[in-house]
């Protein structure tokens, strides 16, 4: 650079087939042993427009022509809009160029032929898995699949109020004054057993008397039957005497 300003030039042939070119108060480092960079040298003047890409201008007769335009003239067909790396040229300035640019996963940018960028590390950490599937890496995040500890359990609330007194019930039915309550089934059969029991005492005292029998027989029943029998209130009731006329 001091040499080109020293002399008053706009450019000069470098070693390794370089051409070192002054733009303003930088210097284009650009690989004439590459065939479209050395017609970019010999056909175009090269210059400064910081309006244009990487502030370039490409200059032929009275035509301003941008970096891309500049290499589709030359011949170059590949990336539509390359980096200076990409179409072999160099930019240097009084600050060194950096090969990328600042961002959230760059640690050092580097520095152009003098220091290597660095990428920052990612490392996947818990419940993120890291997936890397030709160049590209997939963050995925697994903490819906992760279950947490049983938490403790809830404290008891105070027991409500207690409930109001419901109403009373509707009354029962009155019950009959003096009623006496059925017999029983072995209740009657016992005295259907102690009736018959007596019918055979009576006939067997009537057969030696001297009476009509059948008079005997039923005067004889009647008294017997009057005798077993019991008043409402499960007390004895009178026994009359047993009257047997001859």
């Amino acid at each position: 650079m001091t040499r080109l300003d020293s002399q008053g030039q706009s450019y000069c042939l470098g070693n390794y087939d370089t051409a070192h070119i002054r733009v303003g108060g930088s210097l284009l480092v650009v690989d004439v042993g590459w065939p479209v960079g050395r017609r970019l040298v010999e056909s175009y003047q090269i210059g400064l427009d910081a309006t244009l890409p990487y502030g370039l201008r490409f200059l032929l007769g009275q035509a301003v022509h941008t970096l891309y335009q500049a290499l589709a003239g030359a011949g170059y067909v590949g990336h539509a809009t390359p980096t200076l790396a990409q179409v072999y040229m160099g930019m240097y300035n009084d600050g060194a160029q950096v090969y990328v640019a600042a961002g959230q996963l760059v640690v050092n940018g580097g520095a152009f032929l003098a220091a290597p960028a660095q990428l920052k590390t990612l490392s996947a950490g818990a419940n993120v898995a890291l997936a890397d599937d030709g160049g590209v890496i997939t963050i995925t995040s697994t903490v819906d699949e992760v279950v947490g500890p049983q938490g403790r359990e809830g404290e008891v609330d105070c027991k409500g109020a207690q409930g109001p007194v419901g109403d009373d019930g509707a009354q029962g039915a009155t019950g009959v004054r003096d009623a006496t309550a059925p017999k029983v089934p072995w209740e009657l059969r016992a005295r259907k057993e102690t009736k018959e029991k007596l019918e055979l005492k009576v006939l067997k005292v009537l057969l030696g008397l001297k009476v009509p029998l059948g008079l005997k027989v039923l005067l004889a029943l009647r008294a017997l039957w009057e005798r077993t029998e019991t008043t409402m209130d499960g007390s004895a009731a009178p026994t009359p005497p047993v009257v047997i006329t001859t």
